[in-house]
């Protein structure tokens, strides 16, 4: 039974323009665009007044910047007597950032329920601080809590989400971290260099439960209230995935503070002389957990071209994950947000037949395209007389009339590649 449970869990190791008023909704595409201070504010007032926009995509269109003053933004989510009032769609922050804030509360998002996705927003220069004299979960840059109505089963995706400078912020117990303080998530390709303080704390998550942090770093300072309530990553983790992540920030456990039942963390560095005690997960006795190719370096090491090299090479094993570089200021790796383009190649780019030759029969052939992502074919042009395959078998109807016809191939793209598109034109004479 240990056995099948552990390889369950190596399983988990190895498997995340035009401005517009936010009164006006795009209907059929659901999508609200937030393009200034006036209008996120606008919309955390909605959600904090009951509309949770759920089935919808919320959607920066540029940077925002406030001016730094105190209290300028409320957290986006609240709780009013038994009533969980909170966001339930995606947010998307289009790889825009929102600068300058200064918040009492628990986090960008106070508390997210299940299913909502929060991706590709930066946080640059943010300060949110839990006040006192009031209970929450958790405190985070990204989201404070995912607990409603007191239970740890909602679910949310933090994806391409990062915390640049700034802090985070409470005076008491409360679950502090830099993308999430307490609750159940995937975070993938995530980061932060935000200081985190308060009584237990960490770079990614103070408690996470039921998900995974993958493709992702710490590199802002940790200070616990006790010294040994800290951690790179990780404060406390109850069946949880750790992959291929680093922290370069102080902390007393350089990667995870507790790690419980059906955890596992793997290809995971910290930075050796900024953790004052054990770095790697310090686990219950009476628990089993798999620890993988996890590594202590020396702060030299983990600027170098063989830890960059590293962490590429772990990231390539997974189509989600960001690829890794050297970019600015940052002594160590950080997350590369621009994609590689893709080329398509196919053998054939155009076709011609006779309209006397479909007269009486069909006709088919192959595309045959190759690219570095995963490959769709579609019809633009003349469904009523061409279809393709998904494998890319192009199929002519008997009778079809002159004219031009065309047949899309696509490259869907992934975390690392763009998306590219080249067209078959048929020709039929």
């Amino acid at each position: 039974m240990k056995k099948k449970l552990l390889s369950g869990i190596l399983a988990m190791v190895m498997a995340i323009s035009v401005v517009v008023p936010i009164s006006n909704v795009q209907a059929a595409a659901k999508v609200y665009k937030i393009g200034s201070v006036w209008e996120l504010n606008e919309f955390s007032r909605r959600v904090n007044s009951g509309n949770s926009y759920e089935g919808y995509v919320v959607k920066l269109t540029k940077d925002i910047v406030y001016d730094g003053s105190v209290n300028n933004f409320n957290s986006i989510g609240t709780t009013v007597g038994n009533m969980e009032l909170i966001f339930k769609g995606t947010f998307d922050g289009a790889g825009h950032s929102v600068s300058n804030i200064e918040c009492m509360g628990d986090g960008f998002f106070s508390r997210l329920g299940d299913g909502t996705v929060v991706k590709n927003l930066v946080l640059k220069n943010c300060s949110f601080t839990h006040p006192e004299g009031i209970y929450s979960r958790g405190t985070g840059g990204i989201v404070g809590d995912t607990v409603i109505n007191n239970k740890v089963w909602e679910k949310v995706t933090i994806d391409n989400c990062h915390v640049v400078g700034g802090s985070v912020t409470a005076s008491d117990y409360c679950s502090v971290g830099g993308i999430l303080g307490y609750g159940r998530a995937d975070i993938i390709n995530c980061s932060n260099s935000a200081l985190i303080s308060g009584g237990a704390v960490a770079g990614i998550a103070s408690y996470i439960c039921n998900g995974m942090i993958c493709n992702s770093y710490n590199t802002g300072d940790i200070q616990a209230l006790d010294e040994d309530a800290s951690g790179g990553l990780v404060l406390t983790g109850d069946n949880v995935v750790i992959k291929n992540c680093y922290n370069s920030g102080n902390a007393s456990c350089g990667l995870a503070g507790y790690l419980e039942e059906r955890s596992a963390i793997g290809n995971c560095y910290y930075v050796f002389e900024n953790a004052s005690k054990n770095g790697i997960a310090i686990n219950y006795p009476d628990v089993s957990i798999v620890e993988k190719d996890n590594q202590a370096f020396s702060a030299s090491e983990m600027q170098s071209q063989a830890f960059l090299k590293l962490l590429n090479k772990n990231a390539s094993t997974q189509p989600t994950w960001k690829s890794w570089k050297y970019q600015g200021t940052s002594s160590y790796p950080v997350l590369e947000t621009k994609k590689k383009t893709q080329t398509i190649t196919t053998k054939v780019s155009k076709k011609n037949y006779k309209a006397s030759t479909l007269k009486n029969k069909k006709i088919t052939f192959n595309i045959k395209a190759k690219a570095k992502s995963r490959l769709v074919y579609r019809v633009t042009k003349g469904k009523k007389y061409l279809s393709v395959s998904s494998t890319g078998k192009v199929c002519l109807k008997k009778g079809t009339p002159k004219g031009t016809y065309e047949v899309a191939v696509i490259a869907t793209g992934n975390a690392k590649i763009k998306k590219a598109v080249k067209k078959i034109v048929v020709n039929v004479k």
